[in-house]
């Protein structure tokens, strides 16, 4: 498989599947969410394009995960990262 250097616009899904796009790699998705990504991904080109960078982020950091590296962000980030988790959590 050759290397494709992906360009900004590759690396961008549709504004409202981005979080989509991440939890149906994630296998999180189910039924008619399920069924709208996989939908919208055979009519959209633009999110298509965008499935190989969200799936090399994906396998990088479960690479991260398994070898226990986490980065160091900073405290005031990581208290970020949690409240838009706890904010995620709340919707589902």
């Amino acid at each position: 498989m050759g290397m494709h250097r992906l360009t900004e616009d590759d690396k961008k899904p549709c504004p409202h599947m981005r979080t989509l796009v991440s939890a149906w790699l994630d296998g999180a998705l189910t039924g008619i969410a399920k069924w709208y990504v996989e939908w919208h991904m055979k009519t959209c080109p633009q999110c298509r394009s965008a499935v190989p960078f969200f799936r090399g982020m994906h396998h990088r950091l479960e690479e991260l995960a398994h070898k226990g590296d986490v980065p160091n962000l900073g405290e005031e980030r990581w208290e970020k990262i949690e409240k838009a988790w706890a904010e995620m959590d709340q919707k589902r």
